[in-house]
């Protein structure tokens, strides 16, 4: 997988942030890969938990948010974002 720094960035998404919270590495991971191959800026976080901390503290054009995980629903992490949050862009992905 390339490094942030590495990947060339087109004009129209520069400086777009994107936050993948996914419990499966496999699935976190290719998502990471291919936003960052279209340019965008992607963080991660491996649970319900801490996305919903990156969430609080930063601030996201899109989240990828995975329905079912380990320690929390993203029915619930959506439910408490939207409390305080009502603009940012939120996709609920769901292997099942």
């Amino acid at each position: 997988m390339p490094d942030k720094a590495s990947v060339e960035s087109s004009p129209a998404k520069a400086g777009l942030r994107i936050l993948v919270v996914d419990d499966e590495a496999d699935i976190r991971e290719s998502l990471e890969y291919l936003l960052l191959q279209e340019g965008y800026l992607v963080e991660t976080a491996p649970d319900a938990t801490e996305g919903l901390r990156k969430i609080e503290s930063g601030r996201y054009d899109l989240v990828l948010l995975d329905l079912m995980m380990p320690d929390r629903s993203g029915l619930d992490v959506l439910r408490d974002v939207r409390r305080k949050d009502r603009e940012t862009p939120i996709f609920v992905i769901t292997a099942y």
